[in-house]
């Protein structure tokens, strides 16, 4: 085991794993929409993997609930039901996640397909080099704080636009990626 990102794990040393299961069970919020979205994802044979720099005893979880195909995050080590403060394996950082992104490309052999990459902050944009489509995220507290966007201008063309997919009568289903 290692010490968990620095003096944080410090911070951990000795809190009971159930101290965990009380801020999943009470604390641990989705952003609105994200269930309504992996379904449509799902019901489009999207792939779907969490990769997070959290623990996996919440990713785990999630990944189970969400129905999620895979989960990649920081293993916490726990001795008598108590946490050590170090972690099992390597840390998940911003490389570990961009590593992870380009092996799930990889091993899904389907390049037709685009990955599509949310994450948020700046910290994650080495997963987006991967991925065709990235979509930062930003929490709703955040969103709430900006302006609104300006109204794009209407246009009409004259000429329809090329199909994106012309062996296709539909795009390929993305694979989803989520740090």
């Amino acid at each position: 085991a290692q010490a968990v990102l620095g003096g944080a794990g410090l911070l951990l040393a000795g809190v009971p794993v159930s101290a965990l299961d009380a801020i999943y069970g009470e604390r641990l919020q989705l952003s609105p929409g994200a269930e309504r979205m992996l379904a449509a994802f799902r019901s489009q044979g999207t792939r779907t993997l969490l990769i997070s720099g959290g623990f996996t005893f919440f990713t785990d979880r999630l990944r189970e609930r969400l129905a999620l195909d895979g989960a990649l995050a920081n293993t916490l080590d726990v001795v008598d039901g108590r946490l050590t403060g170090r972690l099992r394996g390597d840390i998940v950082d911003a490389a570990a996640k961009a590593r992870e992104v380009r092996k799930w490309r990889e091993a899904a052999h389907d390049h037709a397909s685009p990955v599509v990459a949310v994450a948020a902050g700046p910290k994650h944009l080495p997963i987006f080099s991967p991925t065709q489509v990235p979509l930062p995220y930003l929490p709703p507290t955040v969103l709430r704080a900006l302006p609104p966007p300006p109204t794009p201008p209407r246009r009409s063309s004259p000429h329809p636009q090329p199909h994106r997919y012309p062996h296709r009568a539909t795009p390929p289903p993305p694979s989803s990626v989520w740090c």
